[in-house]
């Protein structure tokens, strides 16, 4: 069963990507949740590439589960703000 197949090799190993536009005020913290597509076997090491960011600073990504993982920035100025990036979840021993 493929599916099963493909489910199985995402408890180990995921590549997604986020993009978040809006607007916001100076200094104002945001957050977003990134559902994992499968829960991983263990907590995963996720690292960033392609990071892009406009009116923002000190994109950071948290996990602290096996189902999800947080990315954070701060906007600097008033008006519309921009992050994204492309990331990947390894869930290795």
């Amino acid at each position: 069963n493929q599916a099963l197949e493909l489910a199985k090799c995402q408890r180990t190993f995921e590549i997604g990507s986020f993009y978040d536009a809006a607007y916001a005020a100076a200094g104002i913290a945001m957050a977003r949740r990134v559902i994992f597509k499968v829960t991983k076997r263990v907590v995963p090491t996720v690292a960033l590439s392609g990071l892009v960011e406009s009116n923002v600073t000190g994109t950071t990504l948290s996990v602290s589960g096996t189902d999800s993982m947080n990315y954070a920035f701060t906007s600097v100025g008033a008006g519309g703000t921009l992050s994204s990036a492309s990331w990947n979840a390894y869930a290795g021993f």
